[in-house]
């Protein structure tokens, strides 16, 4: 049935895309820590309550952070990207497929 595969193509697989595709941060932010980084960042590093500590503390988790987000930002955009592309391959097909025939 036609209608019944353009639904699950536009509605039914694109929820488990997106499913996948935020489990899979979900899994990279356990394996990458940036939740915690963001939930510790004022506090020393290795429990060293000193100044020394307080400052390499800061300045580590920052460039976590940092270079974590620069990974998420990434990640996200190729989801996006893969997201779009999925969405256009039905319509240029049959785009293709008249604009063929004519």
């Amino acid at each position: 049935d036609v209608c019944s595969s353009d639904l699950d193509w536009y509605i039914v697989y694109p929820i488990g895309y997106w499913k996948k595709a935020l489990r899979f941060a979900k899994d990279m932010d356990k394996s990458m820590a940036f939740s915690a980084m963001v939930t510790h960042w004022f506090t020393p590093l290795y429990q060293d309550y000193d100044l020394v500590g307080f400052l390499i503390g800061i300045i580590i988790r920052t460039l976590w952070i940092f270079f974590d987000s620069i990974f998420y930002f990434f990640y996200f955009i190729f989801v996006i990207i893969v997201f779009i592309v999925w969405l256009l391959i039905l319509p240029g097909i049959i785009f293709m497929i008249f604009f063929n025939l004519s």
